[in-house]
């Protein structure tokens, strides 16, 4: 009997027990059907539409990403479904403002979300936006220079001090609107205006190319550091229409050091550092293309002892948590960087592949001595390409 008893007593613990685990361990909370959804969409063209213009919706940034949606449109505001699909077309017959609604659902929910559209008359008079442009004829090197619809700045630093050794440096654009078109004689323009970085929300209100950064038919934008940007111009003509047009602004660089002095690897570990800032952020948009270095040195100089062998410098470089991508210690010297007589060369090349798979940010480019004796009358080259 008393086996019994206690035998049921071990089983009334054990079941407490479980019930305090289902209570403290296991949770029986679900994730709500539908939570997580959300209803983005934009459309194209954005400004000045006019009556029966084809305008496409697209709904592909709505959330989750991950196949599961459906997509109802309402392009009218009256609560029916006028068409279905991630991207979708439609025109208005006639001027107005509508309301155009999206509706999302991945089966257990739904999330929706409403903007308005305006459709201009068949016969308003539009402007035209000009971001204009600027091409330099040749490079830093002397070579020609690419050309297009877009702003090419070189930063060209040929004479680098040695105490100087970074690429942190920016400079002015000169951004011109002034052969945007009103639409007519009889119409003139009343508005520029300048968003820096289309990919930047610098005014907060969620939109991200919507930024009233300056204002003008010029802008001098100063301070523009090495990389690549779009730029967007908004203009308005006296009817209150406007147009808009997206132009990429690429700034690159090329820095010569000459004369370099490298201690021995006895003193300083041999090294001369060099800091330089690299971005390849696909957030902004801001993707470089490459690095080129190179580095020309003396096979011997002053202080060479005899039977000591050839002087010996490679190129590392680390990125912005101080890891080492990659050096130039297996790299075949030679003559084919044109190199004078008795001096040596090496280069290195960082691509946008390369540098992406790391972090973007400050890294640094090291020139390290691998003899005891000191390397005097060095050269050494940084070009950052982001066009």
């Amino acid at each position: 009997m008393r086996t019994y008893s206690g035998l049921l007593a071990a089983l009334f613990s054990l079941l407490m027990f479980s019930s305090a685990l289902s209570g403290c361990i296991f949770s029986d909370e679900s994730p709500e059907p539908g939570s997580g959804l959300e209803a983005i969409f934009n459309w194209s063209p954005t400004t000045s539409i006019q009556a029966g213009t084809v305008i496409t919706f697209n709904g592909s940034a709505s959330l989750p990403q991950d196949g599961s949606l459906t997509y109802r449109w309402d392009f009218n505001g009256d609560g029916s479904n006028d068409a279905s699909g991630q991207e979708v077309t439609t025109s208005y017959a006639s001027e107005g403002t509508y309301q155009v609604i999206l509706t999302v659902t991945d089966g257990l929910g739904e999330a929706s979300s409403t903007k308005e559209i305006i459709i201009l008359a068949k016969n308003a008079v539009l402007p035209t936006a000009d971001t204009g442009s600027e091409n330099p004829d040749s490079d830093c090197q002397g070579n020609e220079a690419p050309s297009g619809n877009f702003y090419l700045i070189y930063i060209c630093e040929p004479e680098k001090s040695s105490n100087d050794r970074n690429t942190r440096v920016s400079t002015t654009v000169n951004l011109d609107g002034s052969a945007s078109d009103p639409g007519s004689t009889n119409h003139y323009m009343t508005d520029w205006v300048w968003d820096l970085n289309t990919n930047i929300d610098s005014d907060g209100n969620g939109i991200e190319d919507d930024d009233v950064d300056e204002t003008g038919e010029v802008h001098e934008w100063k301070n523009v550091e090495i990389g690549e940007y779009e730029v967007q111009l908004t203009v308005t003509n006296n009817e209150g229409h406007s147009a808009q047009q997206q132009v990429m602004v690429y700034v690159q660089y090329k820095g010569d050091w000459e004369d370099l002095h490298i201690n021995g690897n006895q003193t300083d570990n041999g090294e001369l550092v060099f800091e330089t800032t690299l971005h390849y952020d696909r957030d902004t948009n801001n993707k470089i293309k490459k690095v080129d270095i190179l580095l020309i040195y003396p096979t011997k100089d002053d202080d060479w002892v005899v039977g000591s062998g050839d002087n010996v410098l490679n190129i590392y470089m680390f990125n912005e948590t101080g890891e080492e991508v990659l050096n130039t210690t297996a790299k075949e010297r030679g003559q084919q960087c044109n190199a004078p007589e008795d001096y040596q060369c090496v280069s290195l090349q960082a691509t946008s592949y390369l540098i992406d798979s790391y972090e973007d940010g400050d890294w640094e480019i090291k020139i390290i001595n691998g003899k005891a004796t000191d390397a005097d009358d060095v050269s050494l080259s940084i070009e950052i390409q982001y066009k």
